[in-house]
C-alpha cells in the first residue's frame, strides 16, 4: 500500500493480521468474564446485567468472524471471499453492542427505546452485510474491497455511530459513569476510520483490509476492560462503604449511655485515618432512618385496619412531598383498580378506577418484576396521559409505580405523581421510597390479616348463637351449612306445596263446571249414567289429591316444627 505509514499498516500484513484478531478476540473474551463475575456478585445490578449482554454479544461476532476464517481455510478457499465485508460488519457491530451499553447502562431513562433502537440498527446492519456479502463473492477476484462502494460506506457507517455515540455520551454526561474514558473510545474510532475514509478517497488505501480502521479498533477496544475494571471497584466500594455504615450502627448501638459521675477521657482519633466520608455516610444514613421512622409514625397515628391504606398515602405524600399517590391492586390479569387514591393539591379523593394494563407496560412490567418502575414524560408520555385521564387530572408529571411486596405476594402497588410540581424524584427520594414501600406493605399484610380475622370471628359468633352453644365450642362452620342448606330445601317444599294447592284449586273448579254441563245435557239415559259414573271417579281421585296435599302440609309442619325448636335459644 504506496503513500501510507508503515505503523497504520501493522494489522493488515502477516503475522501483525493474525495478531489482530487474536488480541481482538482475547480482548472481548476478557471482557465477557469480568462483566460476568461482577453480575455474580450482584445480580440484581442493572449496569452488570447490560455490560454483560453486550459483551457476550460481541464475543459471538468475533467467534462468527474467526469461524469463516476457518472455513475458508479448511475448504481450500480464499478467506478474501468472506472476510473483508464480514470484518466491516464486525467492526460496526462492535461499536453497537458497546455504544449501546455505556449509554443504557447506568441509567433506566432511555427505557425500550434504547432497546428498540438497537434491535432496529441491528436488523439493518445484517441486511446490508447479506446485500454486500453476496456482491463480494462475485467480484473478490477482480477489484479490491476498500475501492468498492461497499468498503467506503461500511466505513462512513462505522464513523456515523462513533460520531452518534460521542453526541450521546457527551449530551447524558450527567447519566453516564465514566464518562471521560467512553469519550476517549469514540474518539479512537472517530480517528481511525476518518482517516480511513480520507486515504480512500485520495486512491492510496488499497486492498481488501483497512489499516487504520483496524489500528483504531483494536485502540479502542483496550478502554472495554478498563471501564469494566472501574465498575467492578465501584461496586466493590459501594460494598465495603454499606458494610461500613452497618458496624458504625452497630457500633452507636452498643455505645455505654453517659452517666453524671462518670467520666470519659476525650482521645482524639489518628490522624492518619480519615472520618470525615464515614461520618458523611452515617449522616445520610441517619437522615433516611429518620425520615423512615417519621413516615412509619405518621402511618401508625391513629391507625385502624381499615384506614391503614389512607395512612399509608397521607405518610408517603408528605415525606416525599409529591402530589398524588394510589393505591392500585390486581384483582384481574388484565386490569388494575385503585383501591383508595388522594390529590393532595386537589384536596380530593380518587377511587373507583380501572386501569387496562395493556395500555400501562410500565406498570406492568413493575407487578411482574416486583420492582420500582419510573413513567417520564419524555419517555412515557401515552402512559403517563392515559393514567392521569382516568383519574380527572389534566396535567401529567413523572409518577413512579412501586409495588408492596410482603412474604413473596404482591399486596398493592404504590403510585405516587408529581403532575403539578413536575419535578423527578431524586435517588436518595427513590431509595426512601423503596422504605416506605417495605413498611406499607407489612402493615398492609397486618390490616388484610386482622380483616380476615374479624370476619372469621363474626361468623363464629352467628354460628354459636344458631347452634345455641358457647363460643368456644364451636369448631366447624359445617353444621352453620348443614343448617343453611335445609332452610333452602324448607322454602323450596313450602313453594311446591303452594303450587300444588292452586293447581287442586284450579281442577275442582273445572270438574265442577263440567259435572254440571254434562248433566244438563245428557239427563237420566243411559250415557249420562256412564259419565256420572266417570265424575264420580274423577271425584275420587280429587279427593285423594286433597288427602297427598294434606300429608304434605302436615310433613311440612313437623319440619318448620323441628327447625323452630333446632333455632330457638
Amino acid at each position: 500500500m504506496p503513500g501510507t505509514p508503515d505503523f497504520l499498516n501493522l494489522f493488515v500484513q502477516p503475522p501483525g493480521d493474525l495478531l489482530y484478531y487474536l488480541t481482538v478476540f482475547v480482548l472481548s473474551v476478557i471482557s465477557v468474564l469480568m462483566a460476568l463475575g461482577h453480575r455474580l456478585r450482584h445480580p440484581e445490578s442493572r449496569t452488570a446485567q447490560h455490560y454483560v449482554a453486550a459483551s457476550v454479544a460481541i464475543v459471538v461476532v468475533w467467534f462468527v468472524v474467526m469461524s469463516g476464517a476457518l472455513i475458508a481455510l479448511l475448504s481450500n478457499q480464499t478467506s478474501d471471499a468472506l472476510l473483508p465485508p464480514m470484518e466491516r460488519a464486525a467492526h460496526i457491530l462492535t461499536v453497537l453492542f458497546a455504544g449501546w451499553a455505556f449509554i443504557t447502562a447506568d441509567s433506566d431513562r432511555w427505557g425500550r427505546a434504547g432497546n428498540l433502537a438497537l434491535l432496529g440498527i441491528l436488523a439493518v446492519i445484517i441486511i446490508g452485510y447479506v446485500i454486500t456479502g453476496v456482491e463480494w463473492a462475485g467480484s473478490f477476484a477482480d477489484q479490491d474491497f476498500n475501492l468498492t462502494s461497499g468498503g467506503s460506506a461500511w466505513s462512513f457507517i462505522t464513523l456515523l455511530l462513533s460520531v452518534l455515540g460521542f453526541i450521546l455520551t457527551l449530551a447524558y454526561i450527567h447519566l453516564v459513569r465514566d464518562a471521560p474514558l467512553k469519550l476517549v473510545f469514540f474518539l479512537v474510532l472517530i480517528a481511525g476510520n476518518l482517516a480511513t475514509i480520507i486515504q480512500i478517497g485520495q486512491g492510496v488505501l488499497i486492498g481488501d483490509y483497512p489499516g487504520p480502521s483496524r489500528l483504531a479498533f483494536m485502540a479502542a477496544l483496550l478502554f472495554l476492560p478498563a471501564i469494566l475494571y472501574r465498575m467492578i471497584i465501584a461496586g466493590l466500594e459501594a460494598a465495603l462503604l454499606s458494610a461500613s455504615r452497618t458496624s458504625s450502627a452497630a457500633a452507636i448501638s452498643q455505645m455505654p449511655s453517659p452517666t453524671a459521675t462518670s467520666v470519659v477521657p476525650m482521645v482524639p482519633p489518628p490522624a492518619a485515618v480519615p472520618a470525615a466520608p464515614t461520618t458523611l455516610a452515617g449522616a445520610v444514613a441517619e437522615r433516611e432512618s429518620a425520615q423512615l421512622m417519621k413516615a412509619l409514625g405518621m402511618m401508625l397515628e391513629q391507625a385502624t385496619p381499615d384506614n391503614i391504606p389512607e395512612r399509608i398515602l397521607n405518610a408517603a405524600l408528605t415525606v416525599l412531598k409529591a402530589d398524588v399517590a394510589a393505591l392500585l391492586t390486581t384483582q384481574d390479569a388484565n386490569y388494575a383498580d385503585i383501591t383508595t387514591g388522594l390529590d393532595k393539591v386537589m384536596s380530593r379523593s380518587v377511587t373507583g378506577i380501572s386501569i387496562n394494563l395493556e395500555e400501562q407496560p410500565t406498570l406492568q412490567n413493575a407487578i411482574e418484576r416486583r420492582l420500582q418502575r419510573p413513567l417520564f414524560t419524555d419517555r412515557n408520555a401515552d402512559e403517563l396521559r392515559d393514567l392521569y385521564t382516568r383519574m380527572d387530572i389534566s396535567s401529567v408529571g413523572p409518577t413512579y409505580f412501586q409495588p408492596l411486596v410482603s412474604n413473596r405476594e404482591l399486596r398493592a402497588v404504590l403510585l405516587i405523581g408529581l403532575p403539578y410540581t413536575q419535578r423527578e424524584l431524586t435517588d436518595a427520594e427513590q431509595e426512601l421510597l423503596k422504605g416506605i414501600g417495605i413498611i406499607a406493605a407489612s402493615l398492609l399484610a397486618l390490616s388484610h390479616a386482622a380483616r380476615d380475622s374479624r370476619l372469621q370471628a363474626e361468623e363464629r359468633v352467628i354460628e354459636a348463637m344458631v347452634k345455641g352453644v358457647p363460643l368456644d365450642a364451636v369448631e366447624t362452620a359445617g353444621d352453620l351449612s348443614a343448617l343453611e342448606l335445609l332452610r333452602d330445601e324448607l322454602t323450596s317444599a313450602r313453594d311446591q306445596i303452594a303450587t300444588l294447592n292452586q293447581q287442586v284449586t284450579e281442577l275442582k273448579l273445572q270438574l265442577d263446571d263440567e259435572r254440571s254441563r254434562v248433566a244438563l245435557s245428557l239427563g237420566d239415559t243411559e250415557e249420562g249414567k256412564s259419565i256420572s259414573q266417570r265424575v264420580i271417579a274423577l271425584n275420587e281421585e280429587q279427593q285423594r289429591i286433597l288427602e297427598e296435599r294434606e300429608r304434605l302440609s302436615a310433613r311440612l309442619r313437623e319440619a318448620e316444627t323441628a327447625l323452630a325448636s333446632a333455632t330457638t335459644d
